[in-house]
């Protein structure tokens, strides 16, 4: 994954946030210029925990998630269909087109609910506070019955920098 460095807007937004925060945490290490403080605080996970889609998802992850008993029970064109996909692994899950692959190929079984959730559910991650206060703004469901996965399609994600957080706070 490429990290995307902060443009001013997204400074600003991380500055603000950092000054309207009510967490004692943050409070404590604006007073005392604690900049490592605050890093290390937006750079963990989010609370309440939330999931976005992995840009980068690798074939071995896809098929650690895939349950081959279903696939041995999916029509030959399907499971060339899967081969492809994986073969031309890693994915960005953030795009509709590769989620809609895995309903294609998962959803022609009888089990697709289970099948495809447990895919679905393996191609997230849980996001940090920077991604969700810097790009976790649109989500993206999949899956059927009560096997939908949601996850976000974040806009910028990484890990912040010290030199973020000083430029943030000014320093």
């Amino acid at each position: 994954m490429i990290r995307k460095f902060l443009d001013d807007a997204q400074t600003t937004i991380l500055r603000d946030a950092i000054f309207a925060s009510t967490d004692p945490v943050i409070i404590d290490a604006r007073t005392v210029g604690a900049n490592g403080v605050i890093l290390a605080y937006y750079n963990s996970p989010a609370v309440p925990a939330e999931k976005a889609w992995r840009p980068d998802m690798p074939a071995r992850d896809l098929f650690i998630a895939s349950n081959l008993t279903i696939f041995d029970s999916l029509s030959p064109g399907k499971r060339d269909s899967w081969n492809l996909f994986l073969l031309y692994a890693p994915h960005d899950l953030s795009k509709n087109a590769w989620r809609k692959v895995i309903a294609d190929v998962w959803g022609a079984s009888t089990a697709d609910t289970t099948a495809s959730f447990a895919i679905f559910t393996a191609c997230t991650r849980d996001i940090t506070r920077a991604e969700k206060l810097l790009g976790g703004n649109a989500t993206a469901s999949e899956g059927s019955g009560t096997g939908v996965v949601t996850a976000k399609r974040l806009s910028w994600s990484g890990l912040l920098t010290q030199d973020d957080v000083n430029r943030a706070m000014g320093a």
